[in-house]
C-alpha cells in the first residue's frame, strides 16, 4: 500500500514539474548581450565609444558612452549617439533597432544621449526601433536620452516584451512617419510611469502614444506630455486594457484627421485617484471597449473638470455620470472631448475637526495646571 501511495506521489510529482516547464516563463531572464549601433557589448567586450566600430574590454582612451554590466544586466549611456541599425534578432530582416537587449534590461542614463535614423527612400526599413528589449525595461538615471525617429514606413520609440518602467530620467520621443509610428510599448505587460520626465510626439497615418497590447497603463507619479497628430486614420495617446491614473500628472492631446482619442481602455477599468491629468481628442477624450463601463463619479479627493472643446474653453465641473458619460464606447458621440482631473489632498484635522484640536488644546492647559500644583506641594 506504501509503495502504491510512493508511485502515485511521484507520478503526481513529475506531472507538476512537467506542466510547470511547459508554462511560459513569467519574466525573461536578465540580457546577457546588447547591440548598440550595430555593435555587440557582452560580458568580455561591455565598453564602447561613440563613432567606434567594435566593443572594447577596457575603458577606451577617452572614456565610455555605453557600458553594460553583465552582472547586473544594466546598460548605462553617457552622451552616447546611435545612428546606425541593426536586424532585430528574431524579426524579419526589416525590422531594425538602434539599440537592442536579448533579456531584462535596466537603463541607467546620464548625459544627454540620441538615438536617431532619417530615412525617406524605398531602401528603410519596414520598421526601425529606436529602443528594443526581449523582455522588461526599466529606466533610471539623471540623464536624458532623446529618440528622434522619421521614416517612411512604420517607426517605434521604445518597444518591451515585458514590463516597461520610468523610474526617473528624461525621455523625448519624437516620431515621424508616412505609415504609423508609436512612442511606447509593452507588448505583454503594462507600462508604469512613477518618475522622470516622458514626452512624446508622433505624426503619421496611424498615431499610438502609449500602447499595451495585453495590459494596463499605470502612472503613479513624473510628468507624461503626449502628443500624437493623424494624417489621415487615427490618433491615440494611450491604448490598452485599463488605465490606472494614480499620481503625477499627465497632458495627453490626440488630434488630426480620422479617429482621435486621448486614451481608450479596452477591457477592464479607468481609474483615476491621484495626481493631475489632461486628456483631450478631437474625437473623444476618454473612450471604452465592449462591455466595459464609464466612471460614475470622481474617486475621492479628485475633481473632474470636463469640456466640450478640445482645448478646454469653458471647463466646468463633472459630478456624476449624470452629467454625461466620461467614456464613450464605439461610434457614440462623446459629449466631452476634454477632461480634467485634479487631486485635491483631504482636509487635516486643523479644519476637519476643530472640536478635536480644542479638545486637545484644554488636556494641555489641564496636564500643566496640574504639573504646577504637584511643584508646589512639593516645596511645601
Amino acid at each position: 500500500m506504501r509503495k502504491r501511495v510512493r508511485k502515485v506521489a511521484a507520478f503526481v510529482l513529475v506531472a507538476l514539474l512537467l506542466l510547470l516547464l511547459a508554462l511560459p516563463s513569467a519574466s525573461a531572464a536578465g540580457a546577457t548581450e546588447v547591440i548598440i549601433n550595430g555593435v555587440k557589448l557582452d560580458a568580455s567586450l561591455p565598453y564602447w565609444q561613440n563613432g567606434s566600430a567594435t566593443a572594447s574590454a577596457t575603458v577606451p582612451v577617452g572614456g565610455w558612452n555605453a557600458y553594460f554590466d553583465v552582472s547586473t544586466s544594466t546598460l548605462s549611456l553617457d552622451d552616447a549617439l546611435a545612428d546606425i541599425t541593426e536586424r532585430i534578432t528574431g524579426y524579419p530582416e526589416l525590422t531594425r533597432g538602434l539599440v537592442q537587449s536579448n533579456g531584462d534590461l535596466t537603463l541607467e542614463l546620464y548625459g544627454t544621449s540620441t538615438l536617431v535614423f532619417s530615412g525617406g527612400t524605398k531602401d528603410d526599413p519596414y520598421e526601425t526601433v529606436g529602443f528594443y528589449v526581449e523582455g522588461s525595461l526599466s529606466v533610471y538615471g539623471n540623464g536624458t536620452i532623446n529618440i528622434p525617429i522619421s521614416t517612411r514606413y512604420d517607426v517605434y520609440g521604445m518597444i518591451a516584451d515585458g514590463t516597461l518602467e520610468i523610474v526617473s530620467g528624461d525621455i523625448n520621443i519624437t516620431l515621424n512617419a508616412d505609415h504609423s509610428c508609436c512612442g511606447m510599448m509593452a507588448r505583454r505587460a503594462q507600462i508604469l510611469i512613477g518618475g522622470g520626465n516622458v514626452d512624446i510626439q508622433c505624426v503619421a497615418d496611424e498615431c499610438l502614444g502609449c500602447y499595451m497590447i495585453d495590459d494596463g497603463f499605470r502612472m503613479t507619479g513624473g510628468n507624461l506630455s503626449i502628443q500624437t497628430q493623424s494624417t489621415g486614420t487615427l490618433a491615440y495617446g494611450i491604448d490598452c486594457s485599463t488605465i490606472s491614473l494614480e499620481g503625477g500628472t499627465t497632458d495627453v492631446l490626440a488630434h488630426g484627421v480620422g479617429t482621435t482619442v486621448a486614451s481608450r481602455y479596452k477591457y477592464g477599468n479607468f481609474v483615476a485617484t491621484g495626481g493631475n491629468h489632461v486628456l483631450a481628442g478631437d474625437l473623444w477624450a476618454i473612450g471604452r471597449g465592449y462591455g466595459t463601463q464609464s466612471p460614475d463619479q470622481p474617486a475621492a479627493g479628485m475633481r473632474v473638470y470636463v469640456s466640450e472643446a478640445t482645448d478646454g474653453r469653458g471647463k466646468w465641473q463633472w459630478l456624476s455620470s449624470a452629467d454625461g458619460e466620461l467614456a464613450v464606447y464605439g461610434s457614440s458621440l462623446a459629449p466631452f472631448h476634454y477632461v480634467e482631473f485634479i487631486y485635491t489632498p483631504p482636509a487635516t484635522g486643523d479644519s476637519s475637526n476643530p472640536l478635536l484640536w480644542a479638545g486637545i488644546a484644554v488636556l494641555c492647559i489641564l496636564l500643566a495646571a496640574g504639573t504646577i500644583t504637584l511643584r508646589r506641594q512639593r516645596i511645601q
